[in-house]
């Protein structure tokens, strides 16, 4: 039999070649590499997640993907910047981890898969449980007290005051969304500004005079699940049996807020605002009802550590629902110290929750502010609403640049976590990716927390909220 020839030997021992140098690399080529924080380390794997979900990707696929792809790194470093904000420590340490393990790729590019595979192991790592365990949000379902449907439009105000119309009624917008008022339930709503919004785009399309499909008509009058209530007068609840707004006592009882509570007795009988200003105050506010879902929601994590008679502050405070579900918690709870920027609505809460130890000395403007952080008694139960009005979908000029100021101004607003350490940590905001990742991202920084987020669900509103929380392990 004749020999190989020379051409297909050298062939063959080239490939061979090839093979004997594919060698994993060791613990030792790992260790100049520059070191993780637990934020940034957060940072990249809910960043990681969110991209790969959005091409359909294995993780680890994915990861090969951005060492080895110029155009995707740019769109994950620029994606990973918006989520951490502007002067973020935590976006130069991830690219400092990532531009060396491109580097390495570079100059062997057969170590691409065990270089992907060694990145997405440290993040784990040194992010910890939070680095796996935040990004999966649990629903919770969240009820208001058991009552019949509709049964919120009943809703009276104890102390009768002047009826204040919220807005001029849109009359025209009424009758042509409901030619016939007298089939519908009481309870039925429309939201004008929504609906107006639909038909405009309906007309733009089939002309000016097009009739409403009665498919349109039937998904603009609400008659099951309330639509979300928002900050603005113009966008509540018209009630589309009598084409009259729905009164502050009325939005109240949609929230599930009982009228003998400490916010809804002040609100009904205060000359604070006017009720279309404290209607759009409700708009702003979580559900109770949600908010009490989320704190049961943690009791497996705090391990019976929850005093039975709390501490109670909050930031950003505007109404505070959430101390309205304190009530249904709790027998007993002190409420510490609050912080809102408003100077009727502080005046609003040292009224109504005196009954609960608020003292007008411990209502504060800033809630960024350091000194006045440090200086607030220390709370069990520290919550965080940040205004959505920049944030919400709604918004239509939402930018980016919005987001990461409203991210550095919640990174100033956990001086009071880092001063006291509060024993649970609740974020509410809009269910907006951006947002809510740069949260979990902020939250993981603090030593000793776990993370969860919660996206609680009603059946009689939808109110699209994430509640990001953080509990100290002991």
């Amino acid at each position: 039999m004749p020999s190989p020839r020379p051409a297909a030997r050298a062939s063959r021992a080239s490939r061979g070649a090839g093979k004997a140098k594919r060698r994993k690399p060791t613990k030792e080529t790992y260790l100049q590499a520059p070191d993780w924080t637990p934020a940034a380390a957060v940072l990249f794997n809910l960043t990681l997640r969110a991209r790969a979900s959005a091409r359909n990707e294995n993780k680890n696929v994915y990861t090969r993907k951005l060492l080895t792809h110029d155009g995707e790194r740019r769109v994950f470093t620029k994606l990973a910047a918006e989520r951490a904000g502007p002067a973020s420590s935590e976006i130069e340490t991830l690219m400092s981890v990532l531009n060396f393990h491109v580097i390495k790729v570079l100059s062997k590019p057969s170590h691409a898969r065990s270089s992907a595979r060694q990145l997405c192991k440290q993040a784990v790592s040194v992010g910890g449980t939070a680095a796996t365990a935040a990004p999966a949000a649990v629903r919770v379902q969240a009820e208001p007290p058991a009552s019949p449907p509709g049964a919120w439009t009943e809703a009276h105000t104890p102390h009768p005051r002047p009826r204040q119309q919220l807005a001029p009624r849109p009359a025209n917008l009424w009758r042509e969304v409901v030619p016939d008022p007298s089939a519908l339930p009481a309870h039925a709503v429309i939201v004008p500004e929504r609906a107006a919004s639909r038909i405009r785009s309906l007309r733009a399309k089939a002309g000016p005079s097009a009739p409403i499909p009665p498919t349109l008509r039937a998904s603009l009058v609400h008659t099951s699940r309330l639509p979300t209530a928002v900050a603005s007068a113009g966008d509540h609840f018209l009630m589309a049996r009598t084409g009259t707004w729905a009164s502050l006592a009325q939005v109240l009882g949609a929230f599930g807020v009982r009228h003998d509570s400490p916010a809804a007795s002040t609100m009904l009988t205060s000359a604070l605002m006017t009720e279309r200003q404290w209607t759009e105050c409700v708009g702003r506010a979580v559900m109770p009802c949600a908010a009490a879902a989320v704190v049961r929601s943690l009791e497996p994590a705090l391990a019976g550590r929850m005093p039975a008679s709390p501490a109670y502050a909050s930031a950003c405070a505007g109404v505070d629902l959430f101390a309205a579900a304190m009530d249904d918690l709790f027998d007993s709870w002190k409420y510490v110290a609050a912080w809102e920027t408003d100077s009727r609505l502080r005046e609003f809460l040292a009224q109504a929750y005196a009954p609960r130890g608020l003292v007008s000395d411990c209502v504060y403007t800033d809630a960024t502010c350091r000194e006045t952080a440090r200086a607030a008694p220390r709370a069990d139960i520290y919550v965080l609403t940040p205004s959505c009005r920049e944030l919400s979908q709604r918004n239509h000029h939402r930018s980016v640049e919005a987001v990461r100021a409203a991210t550095a101004q919640f990174d100033d607003m956990l001086e009071y976590v880092h001063a006291h350490r509060p024993l649970v940590v609740i974020v509410e905001n809009v269910h907006v990716p951006e947002f809510e990742l740069a949260v979990l991202a902020a939250l993981s920084s603090l030593e000793g927390y776990d993370l969860q987020h919660y996206l609680p669900e009603c059946s009689r509103m939808a109110r699209d909220r994430v509640y990001a929380t953080a509990v100290r392990r002991d």
